[in-house]
């Protein structure tokens, strides 16, 4: 439950926030705070990468606010996220060397591989260090990263700690409007792996694939578009690839009599989704070698 110290003001400027419900998922969780006073909400963001707090100086919360903490905000926290967990890593990869060099072991075998009865004593070690400050905030104490581009109609506080409480420092616009917006970390992932496959299909091909358009996911509502589909035209057919939950789709249109045959059988073979229309052929493949050899076959068949 929310209590008057917990939180900054409200841009109102009172301190009564009164419990208005939140959101957890596997990745962020958030916690919302009615006003008691003007009825504004305020939302508490927590994320492995950091900790934001923001209050709409209107009466309440935009699509453009929600689209500058996804397309935003969740980049910044994703490449802090990976700086803190690589360094948790490194603090863990010293803990169990330290331990196995004490305990008669290969240092440079990771806990797997000793004997069960070194594991548990390890494990029970491990316990402990876990609950330190050096494993819970391998990077120490520092304040959560600075948001760039904060929006002028949002009042925001960064969480740092201090002597292990959380504690909020107020954000100043002038001072985060030109801050950099990097690269969302699943973009720039999706972008390599998605290259890798049409490297390797214009390998198999022989030849190079035209240009590429990215379009929006088709799959899911993407709003950051950090997982877009792909399509480019090829001998005048539209090909269209791009990530759904666990499969890549692959799709062309026009398709001949081969590309109509390929795709019934192969979707048979497989067991997977597929499907066989008049100006469109379709299939499901689960993973990139599948989506590989699928995209090849039907760009024969063109």
């Amino acid at each position: 439950m929310l209590c008057n110290t917990e939180y900054p003001d409200c841009t109102c400027g009172t301190n009564r926030w009164e419990p208005g419900g939140g959101q957890f998922t596997p990745n962020f969780q958030t916690t919302n705070g009615v006003c008691g006073a003007c009825g504004r909400v305020g939302i508490h963001i927590m994320h492995p990468g950091g900790v934001l707090y923001i209050v709409p100086k209107g009466p309440k919360l935009t699509e453009d606010h929600d689209k500058w903490i996804n397309g935003v905000m969740f980049p910044v926290w994703r490449i802090e996220e990976g700086k803190i967990d690589k360094a948790r890593m490194d603090f863990e990869e010293k803990q169990w060397q330290a331990f196995a060099r004490e305990h008669g072991v290969d240092p440079f075998v990771p806990p797997g591989g000793w004997p069960e009865d070194v594991r548990r004593v390890f494990h029970k070690v491990a316990d402990e260090y876990m609950k330190t400050d050096a494993y819970l905030r391998p990077l120490g104490n520092r304040p959560s990263p600075m948001p760039p581009r904060l929006p002028m109609d949002l009042a925001a506080w960064i969480g740092g700690y201090s002597t292990g409480k959380l504690v909020w420092v107020p954000v100043n616009h002038a001072l985060v409007q030109d801050l950099p917006v990097p690269e969302d970390p699943i973009l720039t992932r999706h972008m390599a792996n998605w290259g890798r496959i049409f490297t390797a299909t214009e390998a198999l091909l022989g030849e190079p694939l035209p240009e590429k358009s990215l379009i929006k996911n088709q799959y899911y509502s993407d709003s950051t578009n950090h997982e877009p589909w792909f399509t480019f035209t090829w001998h005048g057919k539209t090909v269209t690839v791009g990530p759904r939950k666990r499969v890549n789709v692959v799709e062309i249109t026009n398709p001949t009599p081969t590309a109509r045959d390929f795709v019934e059988r192969t979707g048979k073979k497989d067991g997977t989704t597929h499907d066989v229309g008049d100006d469109r052929v379709m299939l499901h493949a689960w993973g990139d070698v599948k989506t590989v050899e699928y995209l090849v076959n039907l760009l024969r068949a063109a």
